[in-house]
Order: structure tokens, then sequence, then C-alpha cells
């Protein structure tokens, strides 16, 4: 689709006068696209801080836990590695302890054998002997794979 261009009039003062028009709608269309490309800038420079205030939000809610909060001057923690040792306890024996060697651990189950300090008694135990073993009983029974 093409625009239909009015015919150029022969009359002198009537071509100015549309010379005249179109050289106004030039300006203010050279006026607007200073406007549009003004505010566009300022857009684009808005969207850049916009962008830098999310990203810095999302790192702090989403990001890693050290950069989450950034701990104010002063900032006291509840285990600090470099406070003080507590004070001795009073209560223990003033006598010096014996020097303890570490115990090597062994391997194995985990338990601990009985001290020889506790009491040992022995109790018999009224348990009738079964005959054969476990798998002969479960296949008298059925249980047993076939």
């Amino acid at each position: 689709m093409t625009e239909h261009i009015d015919p150029i009039p022969d009359d002198l003062p009537t071509c100015q006068q549309r010379l005249r028009s179109l050289l106004e709608r030039f300006h203010d269309l050279e006026r607007q696209l200073e406007e549009f490309v003004a505010t566009t800038v300022e857009l684009e420079r808005s969207y850049a801080c916009l962008k830098e205030e999310y990203l810095a939000l999302k790192r702090l809610f989403f990001g890693p836990r050290r950069e989450r909060l950034p701990e104010a001057p002063g900032q006291q923690h509840l285990f600090d590695n470099d406070a003080p040792p507590p004070p001795p306890d009073e209560s223990a024996d003033s006598a010096p302890a014996e020097e303890v060697l570490p115990r090597k651990r062994r391997k194995g189950h985990g338990r601990r054998d009985i001290p020889d300090h506790l009491p040992r008694k022995d109790v018999p135990h009224d348990v009738p002997q079964k005959r054969g073993s476990a798998t002969a009983a479960a296949r008298r029974c059925g249980s047993a794979r076939k």
C-alpha cells in the first residue's frame, strides 16, 4: 500500500504554504525523536540500576550463606575460636592427674569388655538343647526353599 501523494500545486503561495507545513511537521518529528532518545537513555539507566538491585536481593535471599547477611562490625559469635578458655573447675581434685596415653581404636563391633572392677555372677539357664540345626527345623515346618 502506497500513500496517495497530492500533486504539487502550480501557484507559488500554495506551494510555499505546503512546504512550511511540511517543515513544521519535520521539526515536530525531530523533537519527538530527541524526546524518545532521551527517555530511552533514562529507561536504560533505570533498568541497569534495577537489575543491579535485583541481583543484590537475589544474592541476599538465595546466595551462599556467607554472602546472605554481611556481618556488622563488632559482631560477636556464639562459638568464637579466639575466645579465652573457660576457668578451670575448682571442685576437681587438686592432685596432679596421671598422664593418660590415648588408646588405639580397635576395629570391630564397637562393644567394650566388661571392666574387672564390676562384680560377676554366673547364672545357669535351663534351656533344652535342640536337635539338629535351625535349617533342619525350618525344613520340617515347610518354610525352607524348595
